[in-house]
């Protein structure tokens, strides 16, 4: 711990295990859940697409439409309550 002037600076070490327990693969409704959990979320497509491999916008224009689709069937409920 380290003090400078009235504010307390303090550094945790954290260990990390060499060996990660084993995950079983996602299955394609998972990866594609995922990604368009990542899009509703509003994370930007080209960040996306560095996380999940995609190379090219056309592979992931499918995702992105499916989130439209969601934000337009989201904003006619929203409508429907005014």
């Amino acid at each position: 711990m380290r003090f400078r002037g009235i504010i307390v600076l303090s550094c945790l070490l954290f260990t990390i295990p060499l060996s990660l327990p084993a995950q079983r693969p996602m299955t394609l409704e998972e990866a594609i859940g995922t990604v368009v959990n990542a899009l509703s979320l509003g994370i930007p497509p080209n960040i996306v697409m560095k996380w999940t491999g995609h190379s090219d916008y056309s592979s992931m224009k499918p995702y992105i439409d499916i989130v439209d689709d969601i934000k337009a069937t989201s904003m006619t409920k929203f409508n429907g309550l005014i």
